[in-house]
């Protein structure tokens, strides 16, 4: 199965992007606390996922099931500023039960970290 790359671009709010720069180690609890930055944090992301892989843009037959939010699983964290672009590239996706989409997060300055979603329950494609 093959299948086009594919970008969606939406804004995250602040509250999280507050969680974007404690994920990249750049806010402290205080001057006392070891801060290590968690493998994995939670973004919303149900809406780009519908839009990303909707049915007119693949012409899917079969169904994606995806939770309100998933884990995200940073290559690369980076600070963060007020606001953040999420940029999604779907880069490829296997007839399996798993397959994963690949995310960049840019901010205002430009600067980027990848990362990668997990889709535990997936089923269908395109024959």
């Amino acid at each position: 199965m093959k299948v086009e790359r594919a970008e969606v671009r939406y804004y995250v709010s602040e509250e999280k992007a507050r969680e974007f720069a404690l994920a990249s180690g750049d806010i402290l609890w205080s001057k006392k606390s070891k801060y290590v930055p968690p493998l994995f944090i939670i973004i919303p992301i149900y809406e780009a996922m519908k839009v990303f892989l909707g049915r007119k843009m693949f012409e899917w037959k079969g169904k994606l099931i995806v939770p309100f939010e998933q884990g995200f699983r940073w290559f690369n964290p980076i600070r963060t500023g007020e606001n953040l672009i999420v940029i999604g590239k779907f880069k490829k996706m296997q007839r399996r039960k798993q397959a994963y989409i690949n995310f960049v997060i840019k901010t205002e300055k430009e600067k980027k970290a990848e990362g990668r979603i997990k889709i535990k329950e997936w089923t269908g494609g395109k024959k």
